[in-house]
């Protein structure tokens, strides 16, 4: 078992990490990968066989995959990494770009882990091969990275995806400081613009189509299956990737209804034609799907983060408690084994506004960041050199992937419509 050293505390007292990995500013693709290199290459790190830096993956030009590890340079030989993932894109609130939902904090995270796990590994691993990657996933507010890198391969085959999350104490669940088993629903935005025809108001009005119309039947159509709708943008919620996609046929169909009653043609957005191609007239954001927590490598972080000044951290919130959240990780945890901890740094101030962004920038957040990060760090060791607990990581992810079917039972209780349970809003 991993246990906490020197360095967990070399890694608290890294000034670059002291200095909060640009506490409010916005974080860049090229700082992180300069102070990754820099670190790596001191003394403490001689021993890495294998380090590449890969810039701009899967053609996102503000990614990146940083990738370490021991193992012998034959073929067949490469294990299979431990992947941290980084989020660093900040919120604009008031006009102003600012970290208003912590996402500096994640990446002061997922680096402490990488660092902690990679120096511990050099260290106590002996012969055993291993293989760490860091990567970073920008645009996860909008049409997030790790959808595509999942659909590319990039979490495929791996031991296990770790990373972690600030949050806002929810009001009911006493004195703790995070939990590692946190699940989110599945979202995803679609929008069409309904398309009327002119006519002059005394002369011919009749050969008027009004767009409107098609809004208001739109609303109509919606709001039977939720209170709440955009007019030409619905946000789709639902408790699983299949209640999602069988959500959506539903939305599809009240605003293709609404465009055939009120006689208006469908098109993306204001700047492009009506299309010939029926199936063009919407425009679809990538779908962030559920994430499905792996229930080994969060009993191991549960564990362990109370050692790392979180004497707090749980397994799970309490029964009852939900946590409505979506995040693109989800899509990751379908590609491998998987988590979305959370950790929480205030009692007040909700995610996405500019007194997230303060608190996220204290001294006191960043000491829990850290030691959120160290935890992961640990599961990250044992998931890297511990095959034993890596195939039952594996086990229970195979598992949860047979599981996961559209008539699975629901986890949050929201009441059932027309066999799927799911929400639409605005």
């Amino acid at each position: 078992m991993v246990v906490k050293d020197d360095h967990f505390e070399s890694i608290k007292n890294h000034q670059y990490l002291r200095l909060g990995i640009l506490r409010r500013r916005k974080a860049t693709k090229e700082k992180i990968c300069d102070f990754l290199v820099t670190f790596t290459s001191s003394k403490s790190y001689l021993k890495l066989s294998h380090k590449t830096l890969e810039r701009s993956v899967c053609g996102k030009e503000t990614a990146f995959r940083y990738d370490i590890g021991v193992y012998p340079n034959t073929p067949n030989s490469v294990p299979s990494p431990v992947i941290f993932n980084v989020e660093y894109d900040g919120l604009e609130i008031g006009g102003k770009v600012i970290q208003a939902c912590g996402h500096n904090l994640i990446v002061v995270g997922s680096i402490s882990g990488f660092l902690f796990a990679a120096r511990w590994l050099l260290e106590y691993a002996g012969e055993t091969p291993w293989r760490l990657q860091l990567i970073g996933t920008p645009s996860e507010e909008d049409n997030g990275a790790k959808p595509l890198f999942a659909e590319q391969g990039l979490y495929t085959g791996a031991r296990g995806c770790l990373m972690a999350h600030p949050f806002r104490k929810p009001t009911t669940v006493g004195d703790i400081d995070g939990v590692a088993f946190a699940n989110s629903i599945a979202d995803q935005e679609i929008s069409t613009v309904f398309e009327g025809v002119p006519a002059h108001s005394s002369l011919n009005p009749w050969l008027g189509v009004n767009a409107l119309d098609a809004a208001v039947l739109a609303y109509n159509n919606i709001s039977v299956l939720r209170q709440q709708y955009a007019t030409i943008k619905v946000d789709i919620r639902a408790e699983s990737k299949d209640q999602l996609y069988a959500l959506k046929t539903k939305v599809r169909a009240c605003l293709e209804g609404a465009a055939k009653a009120s006689g208006c043609r469908m098109k993306k957005n204001m700047k492009t034609a009506v299309p010939n191609d029926e199936e063009d007239y919407l425009h679809e954001n990538i779908a962030y799907i559920d994430v499905v927590p792996n229930k080994s490598i969060c009993q191991l972080l549960a564990k362990t983060a109370p050692a790392f000044d979180l004497p707090n951290y749980r397994y799970e919130l309490p029964a009852g408690t939900i946590a409505v959240i979506s995040t693109d990780q989800g899509n990751v945890t379908y590609a491998c084994p998987g988590i979305h901890a959370r950790f929480y740094i205030t009692n007040e101030c909700s995610n996405h506004t500019a007194g997230f962004a303060d608190v996220a920038a204290n001294a006191n957040s960043l000491n829990k960041t850290i030691s959120m990060g160290a935890s992961l760090g640990v599961v990250a060791c044992e998931l890297a050199v511990d095959d034993e607990f890596a195939a039952q990581v594996k086990k229970d992810w195979e598992d949860d992937m047979k599981r996961l079917d559209p008539s699975k039972t629901s986890r949050l209780g929201t009441t059932e419509v027309n066999g799927f349970t799911g929400r639409v809003y605005a």
